[in-house]
């Protein structure tokens, strides 16, 4: 199993429209978006949304990538912040942005700018590889086909 959380790994994702034209206000739509918020101040209408794509640690983060993106390609908002927009790791442990990369592509005609930082925490992980040997050995007898959206809960309640 090759899964591993890059301590700290937060992905920010801005995308913003690109016309100086105040969009009308469509806070019923901003307000039913899953814990997003609408501020609005000096014609400019901002909505904050933590998305939550982080597979194998949100539940259903794989499925829900596609119905966010287009959801946030729908908003009536001038500038759009994410937070916890996660890489992916594949399983030859290479790093991915395909949840930014869905998010962008779904929003580049209504928000066509886009800005992003990818940030790590470099802070040591508190335990080495030799003190789960042991969770390690569970998850590989107890979760060895679980899909990353079940691998917390099977760990959880296996090890």
């Amino acid at each position: 199993m090759k899964r591993a959380l890059l301590a700290g790994l937060v992905m920010i994702l801005v995308v913003a429209c690109g016309d100086d034209e105040k969009k009308p206000s469509n806070n019923a739509t901003n307000n039913t978006t899953n814990n997003a918020t609408n501020n609005e101040a000096n014609g400019v209408s901002f909505v904050t949304y933590n998305v939550g794509l982080a597979s194998g640690f949100v539940a259903l983060a794989d499925a829900r990538r596609q119905p966010v993106a287009d959801a946030l390609a729908g908003l009536d908002a001038d500038v759009v912040c994410l937070q916890e927009v996660w890489l992916n790791q594949d399983g030859d442990s290479v790093w991915k942005q395909d949840n930014i990369d869905a998010i962008i592509a779904a929003t580049s005609t209504n928000l066509p700018n886009s800005y992003f930082f990818i940030s790590e925490d470099t802070t040591k992980v508190g335990c080495e590889a030799a003190d789960i040997v042991e969770v390690d050995a569970c998850v590989q007898t107890n979760c060895p086909d679980v899909t990353a959206d079940g691998l917390q809960d099977c760990v959880l309640g296996s090890c």
